[in-house]
């Protein structure tokens, strides 16, 4: 049934001289399809006659001779070396030669064949054959019926259609069973476990002590310096005092002389005299009537402000006398008094900047031990036996400044550990304190040490490990599964949600994608459907 044509071509169409070493192309042709039929008869003929007992002499089979040529001779037949039997019908033919294919031109370097001669003998029917006796004895099997089976006749449409519906089947089922393949990502919020671990860090040490709890560590010393500007909060009132002339009065007997910085009040506010002053003692005036002793002197208000500007004819008490002994009054108003409040720097300006800039540089000093440091180490920095010298502020306490800034140097030690050594250590002692029904999720373990104590040779720092651990929960993946096949993926949220503790969200992929929208749903069969459990890390 193929297209004999069609295959000569693609034989021609072969490079005969590069991949077989062939001088040119070969002659191709086609066999008469009555030769494939001649031969099967006569293959069937043999095996027939076998099994009747005769003997069978293999023949080279060839097209039928044609009655019109000339038969060969019974005497010259009888002439063959050929027994009687078997040549008695057979005829042959011209002797056919075999030449090699470099003799041919069919091969350049192949080695030559002797030539041969082959006798082609082709079989002629017997005009009468009578079959030989079969043998007297032979093996007979039992006979025996099967129950014979009648097939409905279909005609060619009904063929077809149950081909074809036999070839949808087989699609469907592939489309559905074995083609479709589901992620499954479910992202639950992991359970955090906190505990606090002792540990100690030890330079003495080369690997970790799983009984002592003590880490290796190796001792960096490092110092860092910085500036820090912060704004002055502190308050002052400044301004000018007032100032002006009073005159003293003496109403004693006696001479009295006051010195520079006599008090003199007015009600709550406080003057000084400027100078010494000497004030006579009083005299008998017209109609014995005492007249005191007077001297005028300068006074200047105790403290800044307007309020000191009092008006003329105001009565001032000296110190503690009575005012009958000694007295004092202004003719002119003082003048002069003002007062504002600005920014100075206080105290705690300078403690606090202090405390900051020493945090600021602890944090450098671990900064700049990280910054060339392979991401498998951690540090840590020994808080009390950091030190600090040179501190220079750039305003004193009291002092009017917007701002204040400080340099300084800070020297500390850090200690440089495996982050593997802690986390092996953390985890094998809290591995016993995992609640039932969780396992640790794959991420790493947040350790934070704290509360240092350095021994008197400062050869080990005993710390407080603070160790949060996330758990994820334990699921049956195969109940899971066999709940979720040939599911849609918007459907599945509340089965997820009602058997994985900590669910959050879901994420489906199923491939291959390009599947309609109403085959697009979890494969049928759970061996194509992958669960992962994961953390969702917001």
């Amino acid at each position: 049934m193929h297209n004999l044509d069609d295959i000569i071509q693609n034989l021609l169409s072969t490079d005969w001289a590069t991949q077989f070493n062939f001088l040119h192309t070969p002659k191709i042709e086609a066999l008469q399809k009555d030769v494939a039929i001649r031969a099967l008869s006569v293959a069937g003929g043999s095996e027939v006659a076998k099994s009747l007992g005769f003997s069978v002499i293999n023949t080279i089979v060839s097209p039928p001779v044609d009655d019109s040529q000339p038969t060969v001779p019974e005497d010259q037949a009888s002439d063959s070396d050929e027994p009687d039997t078997a040549d008695s019908n057979l005829a042959p033919i011209p002797t056919t030669t075999f030449l090699s294919s470099k003799e041919i031109g069919f091969g350049a370097d192949e080695p030559e064949v002797p030539a041969e001669t082959v006798e082609v003998k082709v079989a002629t029917p017997k005009p009468e054959f009578v079959p030989p006796k079969p043998p007297k004895f032979h093996f007979t099997l039992p006979s025996f019926s099967l129950p014979s089976l009648t097939l409905p006749k279909l005609k060619s449409t009904w063929l077809v259609v149950l081909l074809s519906t036999l070839l949808l089947l087989g699609v469907g089922l592939y489309l559905i069973w074995f083609l479709p393949h589901a992620t499954v990502t479910v992202f639950v919020l992991p359970k955090n476990l906190d505990e606090t671990v002792k540990l100690t860090l030890s330079k003495n040490v080369g690997e970790v002590d799983f009984d002592t709890a003590t880490v290796p560590v190796e001792a960096i010393e490092l110092t860092q310096n910085g500036e820090q500007i912060i704004e002055a909060t502190g308050k002052k009132i400044v301004g000018e005092s007032a100032k002006g002339e009073v005159t003293i009065y003496n109403r004693t007997s006696s001479n009295k002389t006051f010195t520079k910085g006599t008090l003199l009040s007015a009600g709550s506010l406080k003057f000084t005299l400027d100078s010494d002053v000497s004030v006579a003692s009083k005299s008998a005036g017209s109609d014995y009537i005492d007249v005191p002793g007077k001297v005028n002197v300068a006074v200047t208000a105790q403290a800044i402000g307007s309020e000191s500007n009092l008006k003329e004819g105001t009565e001032f008490t000296i110190q503690s006398f009575a005012k009958d002994s000694y007295v004092a009054k202004n003719d002119s108003a003082l003048k002069g008094g003002t007062s504002e409040e600005i920014l100075v720097v206080s105290k705690e300006d300078q403690a606090n900047l202090t405390k900051d800039l020493t945090a600021s540089l602890m944090q450098a000093l671990k900064s700049s031990s990280q910054a060339n440091l392979d991401p498998q180490y951690g540090v840590y920095l020994v808080e009390d036996q950091l030190k600090t010298k040179d501190p220079v502020f750039s305003a004193k306490v009291g002092e009017p400044a917007k701002s204040l800034s400080l340099t300084m140097t800070v020297t500390g030690t850090i200690l440089r550990y495996k982050l593997e050594d802690v986390t092996n250590l953390v985890n094998s002692q809290i591995d016993a304190e995992i609640p039932s029904g969780y396992v640790r999720a794959n991420l790493p373990s947040n350790v934070t040490l704290t509360g240092s104590v350095t021994s008197a040779d400062g050869t080990k720092v005993t710390s407080t490990a603070n160790v949060s651990v996330s758990l994820l929960p334990l699921v049956n993946s195969n109940l899971i599964l066999s709940t979720l096949k040939g599911k849609r993926p918007a459907t599945i949220e509340n089965i997820l949600r009602d058997s994985i503790p900590g669910y959050d969200s879901t994420l489906v992929s199923i491939t291959p994608s390009a599947m309609p929208p109403k085959l697009k749903l979890i494969p049928h069969n759970k061996q194509n459907i992958k669960l992962i459990i994961s953390p969702n890390s917001k």
